[in-house]
């Protein structure tokens, strides 16, 4: 193997692999797509904050709507309510980076820079919105990661 060094002790062999690039977390951190995730995620949280504003309008302008959707904006769906907001989340922005196959590599590190991606967009959304379902917190955030890598699930080893 001319890319490594065998170092011979005692009638052991070792192999000596030299330090790469690709063994750099940083490295591998800086060469994500970042333009392209940003996009994917923006439009994911744009897609969602449309739905979001859709609903509170519906419930605004319907009682029968507002009557049938209450009891999940009351405990103890509230609770809950947040996490599937984000599993959507996620799992929408896996959907739409699989429609960039040509400009975006699918595996773990890029779904990890995505969940970076959503959850900076969910927060720039809270800040300029700051109403309606979609929020940032903890439970949003813990949803979105699910949403990720349960969709993402084909991607993992890559």
């Amino acid at each position: 193997m001319s890319w490594c060094k065998e170092l011979i002790i005692n009638d052991y062999k070792l192999l000596i692999i030299p330090y790469s690039l690709d063994m750099n977390p940083w490295h591998n951190f800086k060469q994500q797509p970042w333009s392209i995730l940003f996009l994917v995620a923006g439009m994911t949280v744009l897609l969602g904050t449309i739905a979001d504003q859709l609903l509170v309008l519906v419930l605004r302008q319907s009682e029968a709507a507002n009557t049938l959707l209450s009891p999940l904006f009351s405990p103890p769906w509230e609770e809950v309510m947040p996490f599937f907001v984000g599993l959507g989340l996620g799992v929408l922005g896996v959907l739409l980076a699989q429609r960039q196959r040509s400009h975006l590599m699918l595996n773990s590190g890029t779904l990890w820079a995505l969940v970076l991606c959503l959850l900076v967009s969910v927060i720039v959304k809270s800040a300029i919105l700051p109403y309606g379902i979609l929020q940032m917190s903890g439970v949003t955030l813990t949803g979105i990661i699910v949403g990720v890598f349960w969709k993402g699930r084909p991607y993992w080893s890559r």
